[in-house]
């Protein structure tokens, strides 16, 4: 599958994970819990197949794929915890930088050179998704709530480039097994303890969150970290900006929740800044890609339908 387009899916995917926490039938802590699980099943089911079949892991790898779980988690806890401690267009904005540190790091540690043309498409895109959360700078502070947004952004910035530096000798399904295994860990003793009920109560309640793990944790971000090997690292997380429109779009249509001029106005420049910056298509680093393909992807049956 072609990286851009494997880069596209993912953010079709990733953006339905919003719509489908509303049909879920448990919190949405224990809902992400449940995704991780069940995506970290069915991850170890089919990854032992494929071991014979790839380099075996090094100690750095190792070290590797635990600081991409830890990150993640890391992430969602300061996501989470952001947006109770300020509000959510501020904690929104702030996280939506994340795109800003992973090219800046991309560039010192990775050795990225994105164009002036695709540095400017990235701003327009960080502009728009700030425009989309509607953002007032009355009463602006910078507290704890923010600091956690930025934290948040921080995270996710750091787990792009090791997921980016992994794929060069690990494949995209090992990675997700990984991820999906810390998180299920990590937040198992939050979700038992504070979850009333913790499973859902009738079969139906599972499908969202079969959805979920299926769709956008091992479809979605499976999807991501494979584009991540021959794309650049700033240009896959400006991409995911995308994922706000993507959502909007389709809650307009299935929940009649209508954007507002300055949602639409940040939507057009959302997709406009993406279209500016990839008027010349992206390319990873050559000396970094060429040196160790990574294994492909594997396609799930399980996960095939008809973020």
């Amino acid at each position: 599958m072609p990286y851009f387009v494997a880069l596209v899916a993912s953010c079709v995917l990733v953006a339905a994970a919003p719509l489908l926490v509303r049909f879920s039938s448990v919190d949405p802590t224990a809902t992400l819990w449940l995704r991780m699980v069940l995506a970290a099943g069915v991850l170890i089911a089919v990854t032992p197949a494929r071991q014979a079949h790839t380099e075996p892991l090094r100690g750095r790898d190792y070290v590797l794929l635990a600081a991409a779980g830890l990150l993640s988690v890391g992430d969602m806890a300061a996501n989470h915890w952001a947006a109770v401690e300020t509000t959510v267009a501020n904690a929104v904005l702030l996280m939506n930088l994340s795109p800003v540190f992973v090219t800046i790091l991309a560039i010192l540690f990775l050795r990225e050179r994105p164009s002036m043309g695709q540095l400017a498409g990235y701003g327009v895109t960080v502009g728009g998704a700030a425009l989309m959360t509607g953002i007032s700078f009355e009463g602006w502070r910078l507290g704890l709530g923010e600091g956690l947004a930025l934290l948040s952004a921080l995270l996710y910035a750091a787990y792009f480039l090791v997921v980016k530096d992994l794929r060069r000798r690990v494949s995209a399904t090992r990675i997700m097994l990984w991820t999906s295994g810390i998180a299920a860990v990590v937040l198992a003793p939050v979700a038992i303890g504070s979850s009333d009920p913790l499973l859902p109560p009738a079969a139906l309640g599972w499908l969202p969150i079969a959805a979920m793990a299926l769709g956008v944790q091992i479809g979605g971000h499976g999807l991501m970290a494979y584009a991540m090997h021959g794309l650049p690292a700033s240009y896959a997380s400006t991409t995911a900006l995308a994922r706000p429109v993507l959502a909007a779009g389709t809650a307009w249509l299935l929940f009649g929740e209508a954007m507002g001029p300055w949602q639409m106005a940040g939507a057009v420049l959302v997709l406009g800044g993406l279209a500016l910056a990839a008027r010349r298509p992206p390319t990873a680093d050559p000396a970094r890609t060429s040196a160790a393909p990574a294994p492909p992807m594997r396609t799930l049956p399980v996960a095939r339908r008809g973020r």
